[in-house]
Order: C-alpha cells, then structure tokens, then sequence
C-alpha cells in the first residue's frame, strides 16, 4: 500500500491518477469506520476519525491503547520532516527535534492553536489549556453586552476581561 501511494505521488496528475488518490482516500475512510464499529465490542471512549485530507503526505498511524485494547488518537508520520530548534547559547549545534503530526490540540498563552503540546514547545510557547482556543467572542467593543453610560446621557458597550481587536 505505501509503495502504491508513493508511485502515485510522483506520477504525472492524470483523470487515473487522481482516480487512484481518491480510492486511497476512500479506503482510509472505510479503515476508520471499521475502526469505530469495533469500539462498542472493547467498551472504548469515544473516538474520532481524523478528518478527510488527515495526513495525505504521509502514513496515518493508529496504535492501541496497552491495558485496555483502545485505538488512541491518529498520528500522521511525514518521513524526513523534522522542526529544528533555534541554537541555545551554550549549545554549537543545534538541537533537533522530531513532533509527530498526532492531534491532540492545546491553546498557547499566545491565542494560538497548536497542533499537540510538541508543537507548542517548539515554538517556545506555554500551553494555557487542551484543546482548540476558543474564538474570542468579542471582536470590537460594540459587540460586547457590558454597557456604560458615557458623557451626555450616552450608552456605549466595553468590553471587559478581554482585548476586542
């Protein structure tokens, strides 16, 4: 299965080419359905297929969970990708370092999204909390519900506790 969809990669894109990259998808897919039905026989947690387009460089990865038989989450393994760090002071060289492509989200201190808590420590960014940041829901302080009086007897809304853009 990976020479095929190796071959297919480098092949010129052509109607059988991208035929072939379909059914490639479309057989992931069935991979993670089968995956699920499964789930209710083992008593496992909920669990979530990656969505479409998960991984297309490289090979989803799926281990189970030693004590319980579980699937955990989907790692995608891109080969020859790695992050590098930036050189430490002390350090000649630089360090690298290898975060496999797993989602498992954590917001950053920065409002940012990453991908899993490797992700974040490579861009030396503190974790705040797990899973996505969530969308700040005010945008400019006239979308904010606090409302204040202002000079002359007018009413204005602020927003309180968060930095409207």
């Amino acid at each position: 299965m990976e020479n095929l969809k190796a071959k297919i990669k480098e092949a010129p894109e052509t109607p059988k080419i991208l035929e072939l990259k379909e059914k490639l998808e479309e057989g992931k897919v069935k991979i993670f359905e089968k995956i699920e039905k499964g789930l209710e026989k083992l008593n496992c947690p909920l669990w979530a297929a990656p969505a479409l387009g998960f991984c297309k460089e490289g090979r989803v990865i799926i281990e189970k969970d030693p004590t319980t038989g579980c699937p955990l989450a989907p790692k995608c393994i891109i080969p020859g990708e790695i992050e590098t760090l930036p050189v430490q002071p002390e350090k000649p060289e630089a360090v690298e370092a290898v975060c496999i492509a797993l989602w498992d989200p954590v917001c950053g201190k920065d409002g940012k999204t990453y991908s899993n808590s490797c992700f974040a420590k490579l861009a030396s960014v503190e974790i705040a909390y797990k899973g996505k940041c969530e969308a700040n829901e005010c945008q400019t302080d006239a979308d904010c519900p606090q409302l204040r009086c202002g000079p002359a007897g007018t009413i204005s809304a602020k927003c309180i506790g968060v930095k409207a853009r």
